[in-house]
């Protein structure tokens, strides 16, 4: 079957575009070893990738409502693979900046134009589920990033990490691109009147409470996007300061994104049986759990480490759980496919800074005080989400009345 053939090119695609996006943290100890870059450099680099990976979420989920999607991801596969391999080549900070910078914007075409595939093929229905299932990629496709570079690193050097990754990404996400291409030309053929009735106009009186509704969930995603990087750029280093050996670090470290994409498909499942407007309450009960384990998981992991990866796993499945509903569920059930792209672009965009501010803004805490202090700011910067997702139900909420 066409649909199913296709979430699977769109999950083997987006999962490997993360063998060229977070290579970087596995091997972010070995550069400020052997090339004396210090922490605030290397999250300055974390950073510049972020901040153009966020501008780029906007400009590409705006083009994909023009353009095919699926073309425009084999764009970002080919520029992130040949950015990925020239990063390896070079040992100056200001090359090395510039090169991950570029390598931003070719990874920003991934996911909006794929969440725009995946709202065509839904076709309005189980969201909860097709999305738990998809985003899944990115977590697992972290997963096998870590597990792949934490092998390649440690056998080899850092360099290799970009080397070796850029090069596989390539060979993985070209041939399921140009499969994706062929397969949506016949799904589109068959599928029009289809995707004719599920491309909802926006009313025009309820443009004020969507334009809300997407600034409320994009600075909710804004606060957990800064953890999530933070824990996926910084996480397999604090466990490294711990374990003194990168394939230990990264085997604990990998607990995280694999744990999170079992988290979202079962909240996924979860989110079907629940009413959209109860939705928000759903991830505003999940955000304080995750607030309490983000400040004791250290404290936690460094008085017993057993009892710290399970700290470690209810953390990962919930932080994961929230994303999937905050960028993909909420906003495309209220949307629709038609802006499902620019919608995804917009909050991933914003998600993005939030990666940006945490990861410059943590290297420094942690070159300044350290690693505990970091946890303690991830766990302090969540308290708003409180305010943001009671009024984003309250929004909700009105929205659905209006239906």
């Amino acid at each position: 079957m066409n649909v199913i053939g296709i979430l699977i090119a769109t999950w083997i695609i987006y999962a490997s575009f993360y063998l060229c996006r977070v290579n970087f943290s596995i091997a972010l100890p070995l550069i400020n070893l052997e090339l004396g870059v210090p922490h605030s450099q290397l999250g300055a680099i974390a950073s510049g990738f972020f901040i153009i990976y966020a501008t780029g979420q906007i400009l590409n989920g705006y083009l994909s409502m023009k353009f095919k999607p699926q073309k425009m991801v084999l764009i970002g596969v080919i520029g992130s693979g040949i950015m990925t391999i020239l990063f390896s080549l070079n040992k100056n900070f200001t090359s090395l900046l510039l090169i991950w910078m570029l390598n931003g914007y070719f990874q920003s075409l991934g996911w909006p134009t794929l969440v725009k595939v995946v709202a065509i093929i839904s076709r309005g229905k189980k969201l909860g589920v097709l999305f738990g299932l998809f985003n899944t990629s990115w977590a697992i496709g972290h997963a096998i990033s870590w597990l792949f570079t934490g092998i390649v690193v440690s056998s080899m050097n850092w360099r290799n990490g970009f080397t070796l990754n850029g090069l596989l990404f390539l060979a993985i996400a070209i041939p399921a691109s140009i499969y994706l291409i062929e397969r949506m030309k016949e799904l589109n053929g068959k599928h029009t009147s289809t995707r004719n009735e599920l491309k909802k106009n926006i009313k025009r009186e309820t443009i004020g409470m969507h334009v809300k509704l997407i600034f409320l969930l994009a600075t909710s995603f804004f606060i957990i996007d800064s953890i999530r990087y933070g824990l996926t750029v910084y996480l397999p280093a604090y466990i490294f300061s711990i374990e003194k050996s990168t394939l230990s670090s990264t085997f604990i470290a990998l607990t995280f994104p694999i744990t999170g994409s079992l988290g979202m498909i079962t909240t996924g499942i979860i989110s079907d049986k629940i009413k959209i407007e109860k939705k928000t309450l759903f991830v505003l009960t999940m955000s304080l759990t995750t607030m309490i384990l983000t400040y004791s998981f250290p404290f936690i992991y460094q008085s017993n480490r057993e009892i710290g990866i399970i700290a470690l796993i209810i953390l990962s499945a919930l932080l994961y759980s929230i994303e999937s509903q905050i960028t993909a569920v909420i906003p495309i059930k209220i949307v629709g496919e038609k802006h499902s792209s620019i919608t995804a672009g917009i909050i991933n965009s914003i998600g993005a800074i939030g990666a940006f501010t945490s990861s410059i803004i943590s290297g420094f805490l942690v070159d300044i005080y350290s690693f505990i202090e970091v946890f303690k700011f991830w766990s302090y910067i969540q308290i708003p989400l409180i305010p943001l997702l009671m009024i984003a139900y309250l929004v909700v909420k009105n929205l659905a009345t209006l239906k």
